[in-house]
Formats: structure tokens, sequence, C-alpha cells
């Protein structure tokens, strides 16, 4: 391979190895500009090595000239570049690095996002393909990340059981399971419905798909497991169509970028589901390894499952407010009575105890009587 090329196997993550990738060829472009030959940047890493380069300098220079990007996008970009200096032997000191650090632009990401509303939801639905339709029921009421529902397969989703229940799983290289640690979670009935409505489809789609590969490995396209069997950047193309036709594609007038995307429907469970479950369990669901390890020694996954359905309602996306309302009304008056009930019967409990207790003493009493009087 080269030198990229082995710098780059050693990570396993496939986003990391993109990001890193990106970070190498973007420097190496800063000091000798892009090479028109993709196969170039190969020799432009073995050059920029051979040459006696200042490194600090380049990296200074490289860190202060990111001013069009968002400050968390720069500081991974510094760090890729660090490692592939360390990778290379080139050590750069702590003492230079606070001077590189103080090139960063401070604050995190700033383009402004806007809220993801059920309105808004209900309308980007509506403009959707059953495909994109699917995923973003699924997405809203699971917490999964655009990653983990694109490498979901058929097996590893129970449709069976009202709500979903889905095992999102650690596969090769890093892919599937952000932090390495497989879980699992829930998705609502409305979910439950559009995949399996999306599933009546699927082979067609498929088929479809293998007919436009003219000649590439469709014996790949017929075997995909997964639920849904495209890429990323289909999906980004769908949703922005969708945006559109919906009216909802406005963009950061700094950074152009949309400030609605597929993650906002991971913001969007976090902050429904916690109106009506404890955090611990929404943070469960979600996968953040902070919570990951302690939430699943305290809450069994059948009690897990008994708060998400108590919760549900609050990640269903075609239920009005009213109905909402009135469902979760519903769900209190009947735990209400439900607490009523179960204090009768111990109270009745108590009650058949106490007249047992009496009938006891009666009977000890009148033997004692009838002994004294023989």
């Amino acid at each position: 391979m080269g030198r990229i090329a082995d710098f780059i196997d050693q990570y396993s993550n496939r986003n990391t190895r993109k990001g890193y990738t990106g970070a190498v060829r973007r420097f190496l472009a800063s000091v000798y500009g892009e090479p028109t030959d993709p196969a170039d940047w190969e020799h432009l890493a073995d050059r920029y090595f051979s040459e006696d380069r200042d490194y600090q300098g380049d990296l200074l220079r490289f860190a202060g000239n990111q001013g069009d990007s968002a400050p968390k996008t720069v500081r991974a970009r510094i760090t890729a570049i660090k490692e592939f200096f360390i990778f290379s032997d080139i050590e750069i000191r702590e003492k230079q690095i606070r001077a590189i650090r103080k090139r960063i632009p401070k604050g995190g990401a700033i383009t402004v996002e806007k809220d993801l509303d059920v309105t808004t939801l209900q309308s980007i639905v509506h403009h959707s393909p059953v495909i994109l339709r699917a995923m973003v029921l699924l997405m809203a009421s699971s917490g999964m990340r655009i990653g983990e529902v694109l490498q979901l397969k058929i097996a590893d989703i129970d449709l069976s059981k009202g709500i979903g229940h889905i095992t999102i799983r650690v596969l090769q290289r890093g892919e599937g399971v952000k932090g390495g640690q497989q879980r699992y979670t829930f998705c609502s009935t409305e979910a439950v419905g559009m995949v399996a409505e999306w599933l009546k489809v699927r082979d067609r789609y498929l088929e479809s798909s293998m007919n436009k590969a003219h000649g590439l490995n469709q014996s790949k396209i017929r075997n995909d497991e997964r639920v849904f069997p495209v890429s990323k950047s289909t999906i980004a193309a769908m949703w922005c169509n969708a945006l559109e036709k919906a009216g909802h594609s406005s963009r950061d007038p700094v950074t152009h970028r949309l400030q609605i995307t597929p993650h906002s429907l991971r913001k969007f469970f976090s902050s429904q589901l916690a109106l009506a479950a404890p955090r611990d369990i929404v943070e469960l669901l979600m996968g953040h390894s902070g919570y990951l390890s302690d939430a699943y020694r305290r809450y069994p996954k059948k009690q897990v499952e008994e708060i998400y359905r108590k919760a549900e309602a609050y990640v269903t996306v075609h239920m009005t407010d009213e109905i909402r309302e009135l469902r979760t009304t519903t769900d209190k008056k009947m735990q209400a009575h439900s607490e009523i009930i179960e204090t009768l019967v111990q109270r009745s409990l108590a009650g058949e105890r106490r007249i047992k207790e009496l009938e006891d003493l009666t009977r000890t009493l009148s033997d004692y009587i009838r002994t004294e009087q023989e």
C-alpha cells in the first residue's frame, strides 16, 4: 500500500477512516495544491516527509486557514494530522501543540439548527417515499443513529410484538454501533407498520437496483440482508428532496448546511421520550456509552420495555396533541385505578387475615372453656 493507506488501516471505524483520509489530503493540498490524479496523494505524502519541512509551521498555517469550517471540524482535522505525524515518526512537542491550539477557532459547531417538532416531522414524512418514511419513523421512535439504521439486518428487528424489538450489533471493522458496544432499543407501533409496508416492496427495490447495476456485483445486491439496502448518500439525497417538497430545506447562512438533518430525528427522540421516561432509560436506548453499563445493571429489559410502552405516544409522529394528551391522561387514570385496586386487594387480604386470626382465637378460647368445665 502507501503511507496514507497504512496509516488509515490502523483504524477500524469507517467514519474515522473517512475523516482522517479527508484531513490528510486537505493538509497536503494546503502545502502542494490538490493533485489532478487521485493516485498522486501517496506520492505527495512521501514527498512531504522526504523534504526538510517546517512541520510546526505547516501545521500552524493549516490550523489558521480553516476559517470556513466549524471549530469542532477543525479540531478533528488537527487531531488527524498530529496522528499522521506520529505515525511518520515526526514528534510535535507540547509547547508546539499549545501554539497550534491557539490558532483553532473557539466554540462548538456553528451551524444553527432548527428544532424538529411533530408538525414539521409529519410534513417531511408525507413528502417521503416509503423507504424514507420507514427510516424516519424508525429513527424518531428508537433513537438510532443513521449509520446504525443502515446496518440493521432484517433478522435483528422483531415486528411481531406490537412495538418493535431491535438488536443493534457490533459489525466488522467497527461499523454499526458507535463505541463498539452492542445494545437493544424499541420502535413505535407506527414505525413497525411502516417498516412492514417497506418490506413488502423491498424485493422489488433490490430487483430494480440490480437492473441498474449493469455488470456490477449483482450477487452482492441480491444477498443484501439489511432492512434498508441503500447507501448513506442515497438517503441524504432522499432527505434533501423531502425537505424541499415539505418547505423545510433552509440552510444556515454561514455554513450553508441544512438546519434539519437526519440527526435531528435522534434529538427528537431524546427530548420527546424524556417527557414520559427516566433520563437513564432514554440514554440507555440511545446508546450513550456513559449510561450503558450502569443502566443495563439497574433496569432489566422487561422493565425498560414496559416504560417504553407507556411513553410510546410521545415518539409517535402521526398522533394529534389532543389524542396524545387523552392517551397520556388515560394511562395515568389506569395507573391510578390499578393502584386503588391493589390497595383494596391488600386491605381485603388483611381483613381476611384478621378474620382468620379471630376464628383461631375463638376456637382456642372455646377449647379452653370446655377444658375448664370438664
